[in-house]
């Protein structure tokens, strides 16, 4: 599968060549299923959050070992189950947070972990999405030795 996976600890604004700390891998293998009550999704939409970009640059609280697969929240299509998922067939559309995995192709998870997409809450997504735009403008505007606050 593909994935973009952090090899080392550094700028992830670097554009993809031997020197950015993420390099896209085209053979990272799948995830096996690790339990009876895993569930396999195809990631279909991830977000880019501001303490992925943290994570990369190695200033967040929470520092996985490397190499890891940033991202976070995300949806997708179920793909394959365990033997003991109750809650989900193949094909249902799914949502979900991790704390990390989601810039990839495939991500598992254990089945209490998803919501049917059809849950997924918009007034949560609504919210998401208004920090997201907020901290790109800020990272846009900081970039070109602007405030936020307009000094």
């Amino acid at each position: 599968m593909e994935a973009l996976v952090c090899r080392e600890i550094g700028d992830p604004t670097v554009p993809l060549s031997d020197s950015s700390p993420i390099v896209l891998s085209r053979s990272h293998p799948v995830p096996e299923l690790n339990s009876p009550t895993a569930v396999r999704v195809r990631i279909y939409a991830t977000s880019l959050n501001f303490h992925n970009y943290l994570q990369i640059l190695g200033k967040y609280q929470e520092k996985p070992p490397l190499p890891f697969i940033p991202g976070s929240d995300y949806s997708g299509i179920v793909e394959s189950v365990g033997e003991r998922v109750s809650r989900f067939r193949v094909g249902d559309k799914v949502c979900s947070m991790a704390s990390l995995g989601s810039f990839a192709e495939f991500i598992v998870a254990d089945e209490k972990d998803f919501t049917l997409l059809d849950h997924c809450s918009t007034g949560s997504l609504q919210h998401r999405l208004t920090v997201l735009k907020a901290t790109l403008l800020s990272s846009f505007f900081l970039g070109q030795g602007v405030s936020a606050f307009g000094h």
